[in-house]
């Protein structure tokens, strides 16, 4: 498992290096978080698959509020719930969005990122690569 902890920016470079090499390895999985909040990519045969964290895995203080979620959608991140694919059968319990596999990265980093989740300031946070062969 490959982890990359620091300030944003940092992130953001961690997590280029990790979608670049994602884009070939199919089953990688790349996971971003900030206390209780996740961002995770799966890389799979033509698309890249994204969650992140809903209001199903959090608690108290920490769930979304209104506002985030509408942010959420602004950054097309689909419901939770709403299939990723008319044919999907599978439950969606966070949002979740999908880009096509020859999306340039420095476009799936960029939106990663502007969904920071909460909004507002991440001062720390980490990206890390786990699962693969």
């Amino acid at each position: 498992m490959t982890t990359t902890t620091g300030e944003l920016n940092q992130i953001a470079d961690g997590l280029g290096r990790l979608v670049r090499a994602g884009q070939s390895d199919t089953g990688e999985i790349v996971s971003i978080s900030v206390g209780a909040y996740y961002v995770q990519l799966l890389f799979n045969h033509d698309v890249l698959y994204a969650e992140a964290v809903s209001n199903v895995y959090l608690k108290g203080p920490e769930r979304l509020s209104a506002e985030q979620e509408r942010r959420l959608l602004a950054l097309e991140w689909t419901k939770p719930s709403v299939p990723c694919d008319p044919r999907c059968r599978r439950d969606h319990p966070n949002f979740h969005r999908l880009w096509q596999r020859k999306t340039p990265w420095p476009d799936v980093v960029r939106d990663v990122v502007m969904t920071r989740v909460p909004a507002g300031p991440q001062p720390t946070g980490a990206a890390r690569r786990a699962g693969g062969n």
